[in-house]
Order: structure tokens, then sequence, then C-alpha cells
């Protein structure tokens, strides 16, 4: 696409990280969610990411051959480290011999020597190497990061937990991005799961639900770790978005993993002790507060949606912030008779206002407004210069304006629900009262001083606001939950065939090879696991020709087995025409869809017959041609071709598609050069492509041996973090909390077949077998108990 461009990337990405060595984890795993760009490029078996990593490690250790500036090295191991060295050699003794028995098993050394190609597909020798790259990149990065970790242990542990935080923090707002301009942010009924730019998911597979778990508790460790009011914004501001990518990706498995990883975050996070005289609040004041916020979302959710959310949640704001700034008591002021008078009329004349806006036509919007006016006089009021010190009128002035603010807030939930929404959001209106007057009368009540207890509370009440939405909101959720039981029972049933691919004592103990379980799969004999397939064939004269199977499963529109290239958005009708030929007839789909990876938004498609008829076939090569009806309004406009016929096949030598304009929208469509700009893509139809769980894939593939060998190494590094000399340093609760949640996901999908994915887990299980404990230093604080200090 642009390789003057992406060379001189690389060359600058090698120079900083020789420049500055300490980067190169915050870089590489921010970049690790958007280093890959196969639905442009066409790459999978060697990708941007894998570019990526070399230049950052090529940098690296130029730096420290000339290691002019950096401090003292020392040690750079110790003896346990040792030992993780030997397991390591083990392991990749084991992945050698598994690697071979793979190559042999997809024909690598038949017919002309080994079978080397770019664009192979799954069933292919190159994919054996493709499967196997992330512990060769990972055999690179980890000595770096002890030679690293040995000249400055303290910058070397900060800049993998900044690196992992940052990674959380870009996966979050690509997968917000993601349902913004496709489903919609609040949309939580359509069948719209979200893979952010992990194109691995072209497949199946659980790519982003993987990244989440191993990364969300570094999000909860930058929140509790941070110093000063933008720092913890920000980190909790990511906690948020990062919560929601959590909730759209719909997956029963990600949801369990992440919970299990913030209790095993909250148990290994080490306490704070209050200070003297100093308030004592513990967890229990912050889940009461979320827990009373949760309660009011769903009694007004279903009358008031997410707007009526949105101005409770307003409210709770209001709250506290007024606490933040004036944290123990109200000071000076009139007296509490007449405080509660000045309530009481702000509340009456906010019910009078409230009446008067929703009597208004509704192209107004009176509602929002008067709920804004009021909300601003509250925070006006609240901030009043000086109050502190003469004791004003301005506090009681301010909880009637928030009175005010909450009957307005009634006003809004009539104006979108109408009567539905009448005694949902005034029980929730006044569940919120009730809590403000709890706090208002007990200090203790208001949480920790400090703005991080605040914004840890606030951040929690926004993810259970969009947990309240994404079950109230929408059906598609609900409806997953409620089919565990089925799905669980048809997961059985495909890990009972997946473990009988080993069929042989050798299987058994060696594995069938990586990279091998697809290609083994479809030839169970059972229909639905004969999924399509392609081959890129280089012809005589220099060009290349793409074979094109259908799968003999069912073939409905979502499990048709499609090659795609993004194009730019044509101009009214489409005409496609080919050049192709097929031993026997088959349909020809073609289509243009709006589409990001999987879920499209809109197709214009058409199907053609190729080869003749069964009655009157027609075998070599043809030309044909069909159009496209014109759509408005294309979003990121992909072009697919599909075989519509089960079990047949075509050879395509040219594909040509142009708009009303002239204009050729494709690049490559005669595969003079491979099938660059292609990707192809499995919609639906995933299971034959995939073991469904970590385990089973190693054991399947690399086999008792393989499994056995990825088994020491997963208790050795968690045995470090739990037992040895790891336990006390401040990466040891989001590490081992990352790799708790990153096995829960496993339990039901295989990651470790997903590159990008599969070594990040490896590189900082890697880090975490070979983590020491710095020179003892102060605790990293719980933010619910951390906040109390937080403000000294």
């Amino acid at each position: 696409m642009a390789p003057a461009l992406a060379a001189a990337a690389l060359i600058l990405l090698a120079v900083l990280a020789a420049w500055r060595p300490l980067w190169i984890p915050v870089a590489l795993l921010a970049l690790l969610p958007v280093a890959g760009l196969a639905p442009w490029t066409g790459w999978m078996l060697a990708e941007e990411f894998d570019l990526l990593l070399l230049a950052l490690l090529a940098g690296g250790w130029a730096r420290l051959a000339w290691p002019v500036g950096l401090p003292t090295r020392q040690p750079a191991t110790d003896g346990a480290a040792r030992v993780w060295w030997l397991l390591v050699l083990m392991v990749v003794g084991l992945t050698a011999v598994g690697t071979w028995r793979g190559l042999h098993d997809a024909g690598a050394w038949d017919a002309d020597g080994f079978a080397w190609g770019w664009w192979q597909g799954w069933r292919e020798p190159m994919n054996v190497l493709r499967t196997v790259k992330p512990l060769a990149w990972a055999l690179l990065a980890w000595p770096l990061w002890q030679a690293l970790q040995a000249r400055a242990p303290e910058a070397a542990a900060r800049v993998v937990g900044h690196g992992a935080w940052a990674g959380l923090a870009v996966v979050a707002a690509v997968a917000t991005w993601e349902r913004w301009a496709w489903p919609g942010l609040t949309n939580f009924s359509t069948d719209y799961r979200t893979t952010a730019l992990f194109w691995e998911a072209h497949i199946g597979g659980a790519a982003l639900d993987g990244f989440l778990a191993l990364t969300l508790p570094f999000g909860l460790w930058a929140a509790a770790a941070t110093h000063g009011r933008r720092a913890v914004l920000l980190s909790v501001g990511v906690l948020c978005l990062a919560g929601y990518a959590v909730l759209t990706t719909f997956s029963r498995g990600l949801y369990a993993g992440a919970l299990a990883g913030v209790v095993v975050w909250w148990l290994m996070t080490p306490r704070v002790p209050a200070a003297a005289g100093g308030p004592s609040t513990g967890p229990g004041v912050l889940l009461g507060w979320v827990a009373v916020f949760g309660v009011a979302a769903a009694l007004a959710f279903s009358g008031s949606g997410w707007r009526g959310l949105a101005a409770l949640y307003g409210l709770m704001l209001l709250l506290f912030w007024h606490w933040q700034q004036d944290p123990a008591q109200e000071h000076g002021g009139p007296s509490a008779g007449r405080a509660a008078g000045v309530v009481a009329v702000g509340a009456v004349l906010g019910a009078l206002a409230a009446a008067l806006a929703l009597a208004l036509p509704g192209a107004l919007k009176a509602p929002y407004v008067l709920y804004a006016v009021c909300a601003l006089a509250c925070a006006a009021a609240w901030s009043a210069p000086g109050r502190r010190q003469t004791g004003a009128w301005a506090a009681p002035l301010g909880w009637a304006a928030w009175a005010a603010a909450a009957v307005a807030a009634l006003g809004v939930a009539l104006h979108w629900g109408e009567s539905a929404a009448r005694w949902g959001m005034a029980a929730s209106v006044l569940l919120l009262a009730a809590a403000a007057a709890c706090g208002a009368a007990w200090p203790r009540w208001r949480g920790a001083p400090g703005g991080r207890w605040r914004g840890s509370a606030l951040g929690a009440m926004a993810v259970a606001g969009m947990v309240v939405g994404s079950f109230a909101g929408g059906s598609y959720l609900e409806g997953r939950l409620a089919t565990a039981g089925e799905d669980w029972q048809g997961r059985l049933h495909h890990w009972q065939r997946s473990l009988s691919l080993a069929q042989d004592e050798a299987s058994n103990w060696w594995g069938i090879g990586p990279g091998r379980f697809a290609a083994h799969f479809a030839l169970s004999g059972e229909a639905t696991d004969q999924v399509g397939d392609y081959r890129w064939q280089a012809g005589p004269d220099g060009g290349g020709t793409l074979v094109l199977t259908g799968g003999k499963h069912t073939l409905g529109f979502g499990e048709l087995f499609r090659l795609s290239q993004r194009i730019a958005a044509p101009e009214g009708a489409v005409r496609v025409r080919w050049r192709a030929e097929a031993p026997a007839p088959v349909r020809l789909h073609v289509e243009i869809c709006s589409k990001h990876l999987l879920y499209d938004a809109g197709c214009r498609t058409a199907q053609a017959p190729v080869g003749g008829t069964a009655r009157e076939p027609q075998p070599g090569w043809h030309t044909g041609e069909l159009t496209l009806k014109a759509a408005p309004g294309w979003q990121s406009p992909v072009f697919s071709v599909a075989l519509d016929t089960r079990g047949g096949w075509i050879r395509l030598d040219e594909i040509e598609v142009t708009d009303s304009l002239g204009r050729r929208l494709l690049h490559n469509g005669g595969f003079d050069d491979g099938l660059a700009r292609w990707l192809p893509s499995s919609d639906r139809h995933h299971l034959p492509w995939h073991a469904k769980n970590l385990g089973l894939h190693l054991r399947v593939e690399q086999g008792w041996l393989g499994l056995l060998g990825f088994a020491a190494l997963l208790v050795f590094a968690v045995a470090r973090l739990t037992l040895g000399r790891a336990r006390r340093h401040p990466l040891t609760p989001p590490l081992l909390a990352g790799i708790v949640g990153f096995l829960i996901v496993g339990a039901f999908d295989s990651l470790l077949d997903i590159p990008r994915v599969a070594f990040a887990f490896l590189w900082l299980l890697g880090l975490a077998a070979t983590l020491r404990s710095p020179a003892p230093a102060a605790a990293v604080p719980r933010p619910a108990s951390t906040a109390r200090s937080a403000s000294r």
C-alpha cells in the first residue's frame, strides 16, 4: 500500500528504540492492537506487527551493544530465572519436533522442495510457521527485557505496566469507535459482537476477548497508582471504555475472566492503612454507592432509556463533586430548619418548572434545557468562592438547585418515555435523594477524601449503568445468557470431536502439528466440518489464478466462504466481470457490503451460473458479467466473491469491478501479485477452525508433551508471582490477574492460534517468571482504600 512510508516508519521505530530502549514495552503493547492491516493488505502469514516487533527489538539490542550512558549492569538472571530458561529450552525442543511433524503433515517437502508461499491458507505448510512464530518472537524479546531489568529494574517494570495500560486504552478506544460507527453505542439488540482491529476474528476466535482479559488488570493498576487529578481522570476514563468494550463483546467467557481478574487483582494488591485520625472508608461504601446507582438505573431505564440514565448519572456527578470540594462537613450557613426549607422550595420550583417545560412543544427540548440550567446553578453555588471560610448560604442553595435538577431529571424521563417513565424514574430520584441525605448527615458515607476514590466510584457507576443498559436496552445479551446451557452441550460435543483428531500413538504424544487443526477437522467426514477453502496457484507466465471452493455445510448468507477486498465507495450501479472455469456447474456469488469485518450494514448481491447447467455443462474458460444495483451512503465498502454451491470449486483468472463513472475499484484483480489486498473470511461458521479450548488446542496440535511443557511454564510463572521473589513486586497483582483472566477466556477459545495475542501472553508470562522484587517501597494502594491517603 505504501512501501516507502512503511520502510521509513520501521527505520524510525528502530532509531527510537535505540535512543530510548525503555520505551520498547510501551510501543510494543500499545501498538499491538492496531498493527495488523490484513483487511487492507491481505497479509496474514507475515503482518505489520512482525515488522514492528523486529524493528523495536533490533533498536533495543543495538543500544545494549553500545551501552554508553546506560546504568551499570547487574546480574540479568537469578537461580529461579535459570530454571525458567531450562523449561523454555524444553518447550522449544518440543515445539521444534511438533513443527517438523506439522510441516511434513502439510506436505511441505512434497513435489519440488519446500512449499514456500506468502499467500498460503490454514491447510498449507506456511500456516505451521505462522502458528509458532509467537514463541520465536518471545525468545527474542525475553532476554531484552531481562537486560533492561538488570540495568533499571524499577523503570523497566514501570514501562511494562504503562505499555499494557496503553494497549488497553488503544483497544478500548478502537472498540468504542467500532460500536459508534456501526451498530451504535447504545444498540444492544443487534447481533453484532465487537472485534476492534483484530482481523484474526475473520474465522472467529476470541482475539479481542483474550487481549482485554490480559490487560484489564493493568487498567486497575494504573488507576490505583497514578497521582494527580488529570491522571486519575484519564485512568478512570480508560477503565470505563474498557468496561464498555468488555460488555459489547457479548462473550460470557470474557465476563467470567474479567471478573476473576478484578478479584485476583484486588486480593493481591496490598492495603494501605489509613492515617491516624483520618476517615476509615472500606470497599463496602464504594460498593454501596454503586449498588444504589445500579438499582436506580434499573428502575429508571425501562421507561426513560439512556437519557434518563444520563440524567441520574449527572446527579451523582454533582453530588460527588460537591463532597470532593467539602468532604468533611458543611461550614456555617443557616440553621438546619431554614436549610431544609430552602431545599424544599428548590424542589417545588423545580417541579413547577418541569411541568411548564413538559407543556411546551416537544421540539423545544425544554426539559433538557431545564435540567442543564439546574445542574449549572447547583455547580455554581457549590463552587462559590470563599464558601468554606464565610459559611454563607451557598451550600443550601446548591442543595436546592440539586433538588430542582432531580425533579428536572423526572421531566427528562417523562419527555422521552411519557407515562411509562413516571413511576420508575420517580422511585430512582427518591432513592438518590435518600442516599444524598444520608451522605449529608453522615460524612463517613461520602467516601474517602481525594479524587481517586470518587473517580473510582463514578467509573464503577458508569460501568454499572452500561451493564443495566445492555440488559434492559436490548435482547441480545439476555438471549446469549439464556442459551448458555444449550451452547455448553454443543461445545462439549465439539471438544470430543476435536480430541479424536489425534488418532495414533505418535499424535497423542507429539500432536498433529501446530496450525494443523483446521486441516484435520475438515477431514472428519461430517459435512458441517467441511468449510470452504482457497488456493493461489502461480501460472507459468508469472501470473496466478485463484481456486475457490464452497463448503459442504448449509450455505446461508453468513456461512459463505468469502474472499474480500476493501474498495473505494462506488458511484451508481457496479458492473462485475470475470474470467473463470469450473469443472461442474456452480453459482458464483458477488457482493458489495458496508462492513467492518464480519457484520454487514447493507449489501448489494448477485449470483450467476458458471460452467453451464446440470443438463448442459460447459467446461473450459468462460467470461461472465453481472450488475449490482446502486446504493447510497456506502460505509467502508467491501467487495466479496464466494461460491453458493455446496462442494463446488471454481478457478478465477480475472475479476474486474467498475462503477458508473468507469473507475476500476479492485487492486490485483488478476491475482498476479498473489493474494495481495484480498482477505478470506467465514463470517458465521467458526467452529471448524478452532478447538475452542486452549488446553485442548495444545493437546491436539502438540500432544501431551507440548501441553505438559506449556503447563510447566505456566505453573513456574504463577509460583514466581505467588511464592517466589516477585510476590511483593508492584506489577505482580496485574500480571497474575491478567494471566488468570486470559486462562478463563482460554477455557472457551484456543487463543494461542492468534499470533498477536499469543505473543502478548507469552511475553507477559516470561516477564512474570523473571520478575524480581525491587527494594522495599510503599505498596501500591487499592482504589477503594487509597483515596483516604491520596489527597494527603
